[in-house]
């Protein structure tokens, strides 16, 4: 076997593990978790989902051997799966400088500590 074949191959069991998740992750956390009553759960879905989208086209051509070159709708899901991932990554930026800016109480940082007196 050549290293181009085994990249090839990885390549396809990565592809068909990580869309499979990415498919999987939103039922298998409603199981445990009710994403939907919390913003950050919904970023999380809606990255999961995204990725999902993205790597759409690539499990479609290894499963089912459509040529992504050839369909150009298989084209467009990923560009517009990919512009998705970045929103959503912008948004969880703003989740986070949201909650950063909400769990401070002041923007001053806090004192530094007394030292105690050695002869206490």
């Amino acid at each position: 076997m050549t290293q181009a074949q085994l990249i090839h191959d990885l390549d396809e069991y990565v592809i068909w593990f990580s869309f499979l998740l990415s498919v999987l992750f939103a039922p298998l956390a409603t199981m445990m978790w009710p994403w939907w009553k919390h913003p950050w759960g919904i970023n999380i879905i809606s990255l999961e989902v995204a990725i999902a989208f993205a790597l759409l086209p690539a499990w479609l051509s290894i499963a089912f051997g459509l040529r992504r070159a050839d369909v150009y709708v298989f084209a467009w899901v990923q560009l517009a799966s990919l512009v998705l991932v970045g929103l959503v990554i912008a948004w969880r930026l703003v989740l986070i400088w949201r909650t950063q800016r909400r769990d401070t109480p002041s923007a001053e940082p806090a004192p530094p500590p007394r030292e105690r007196d050695p002869a206490s």
